[in-house]
Order: C-alpha cells, then structure tokens, then sequence
C-alpha cells in the first residue's frame, strides 16, 4: 500500500467538517430522501440500521483481512477504496449543476484525485 493511502482517513475527516460547516442541511435533504426510499423496504428502521451497520462492519472486516494476506489482495483493497473516493465526485456534479458551492466540494474534489492516483499505483502494482 502506498503511504498515499494514509490520506484518505484524514480527507474523509476533513470532507465531514466541511459538509457540516458549509451547508449540510442542503446535502441532508438530499440523502434523506435515499435514505428513506432505501428504509422503506424494510420492516422497521431497527432492521435498516442493523442491515446497513451490520454490512458495512463485514465489509470492513473483509477489506482488512484481504490487506492483511498481502500479495495481490493488498492492491485490491487499495484500488476498492480509490473507487469509493470517486463517488465523491457527486459534490463536483452538483456544484455545477447548481452553478454554485455545494456542501463537500472542495474536499469531495482532493478525494477524487486521491482516489485516481490510489488506482493508478495499485494498477502499476500489479503488473
């Protein structure tokens, strides 16, 4: 793993505090409404909470212990999370779909780079 990798705790802390700071009640609108049409097909939100922290525990775990067998798995997992630091680019397409700030933009924007170069040098890891 690259130390590279090291930043992305530190962005995702950074990216929350912007959110909240800079308009988290427009982006709470927004997952809200996801949020609640993923909900509504469970019985009760007792059963949506446990699914929902209940798998990102065991994706969590796998992750670690895909890492922790190192060889090709480690650039895997690397590459895993340099995608989910591209999802960040949603904050971009609203910003300029808004043609203004939206909340989490600018750290959404570091994210997405880490994660292009995460990829790239998992990449070239593997070869």
């Amino acid at each position: 793993m690259t130390p590279l990798f090291l930043l992305a705790p530190l962005l995702v802390l950074l990216h929350i505090v912007e959110t909240v700071s800079f308009g988290f009640e427009e982006a709470f609108q927004d997952y809200s409404r996801r949020i609640a049409s993923v909900q509504q097909r469970f019985r009760t939100p007792h059963a949506f909470f446990a699914v929902l922290i209940g798998g990102f525990v065991i994706v969590w775990m796998l992750t670690v212990y895909l890492a922790s067998l190192g060889g090709v798995w480690r650039p895997v997992v690397t590459i895993l999370f340099g995608l989910l630091l591209l999802l960040e680019i949603e904050h971009t397409v609203r910003a300029v779909a808004k043609r203004g700030y939206y909340s989490g933009t600018v750290t959404g924007c570091l994210m997405v780079l880490l994660g292009m170069i995460l990829i790239v040098q998992s990449l070239t890891g593997l070869r």
